[in-house]
């Protein structure tokens, strides 16, 4: 039992409040038995839901697919060389020159090959 003592209240004040609290609430329901998490299937997820009640186990649906699979996809897959970032050219006296670039790397590898001709 937790009591609180503030500067005008004395503890014979306060513990007949705290001793007559409210009564716990009691759960009437039947106890579930557990649960299921299936995808949802319009029309036949229902069905199965009402016969795994019956044998008290909740049902949870998940969507097939989520939200970010589908915008996922509907994204074009980018070409690296069509993006900026650091690449590597190989000479032909063997060695090799590693550079970066904000302007797509093809761009800047044609001008190394320009360059070397």
């Amino acid at each position: 039992m937790l009591i609180i003592v503030f500067k005008n209240y004395s503890i014979r004040a306060i513990r007949p409040r705290n001793s007559g609290g409210r009564p716990e609430k009691t759960d009437t329901r039947d106890e579930r038995k557990g649960w299921a998490c299936i995808p949802y299937i319009h029309g036949v997820t229902d069905r199965i839901a009402r016969i795994l009640e019956k044998h008290r186990v909740k049902t949870v649906f998940k969507p097939t697919r989520t939200i970010q699979q589908t915008l996922r996809s509907a994204n074009d897959k980018r070409d690296p060389l069509s993006a900026p970032g650091v690449y590597r050219v190989l000479c032909s006296c063997g060695r090799a020159y590693i550079g970066t670039t904000k302007r797509s790397v093809n761009t800047r590898i044609t001008e190394h090959k320009k360059v070397a001709d």
